[in-house]
């Protein structure tokens, strides 16, 4: 009687990497992504979804864009700044 009382209240679901091209094993990659810090990975599985099932996550998918947009452009500052700080090499004569 009690596993019935909190049956509505608690679901249990494989949160691992799911094998598939089902909708669920693509929300539930998505999210592994996310817990594992790869923000990429988790909008490639958003964006495999069905336009039908992409809708809620229209905002999220902006911002998403966004942010890895945002992140390329630092990389490349990075990248720039890491490169304009080495010292020149030393000059050679011939």
């Amino acid at each position: 009687r009690l596993r019935y009382n909190f049956s509505g209240w608690i679901t249990i679901r494989k949160t691992s990497d799911v094998a598939g091209d089902s909708s669920h094993a693509r929300l539930t990659r998505a999210e592994a992504s996310l817990n594992e810090g790869n923000v990429a990975d988790a909008l490639k599985e958003i964006e495999s979804l069905p336009e039908e099932l992409q809708a809620p996550f229209t905002a999220w998918l902006d911002h998403v864009k966004g942010y890895i947009a945002r992140e390329e452009a630092l990389d490349a500052i990075r990248q720039h700044l890491a490169q304009a700080a080495r010292p020149p090499a030393p000059f050679q004569a011939r």
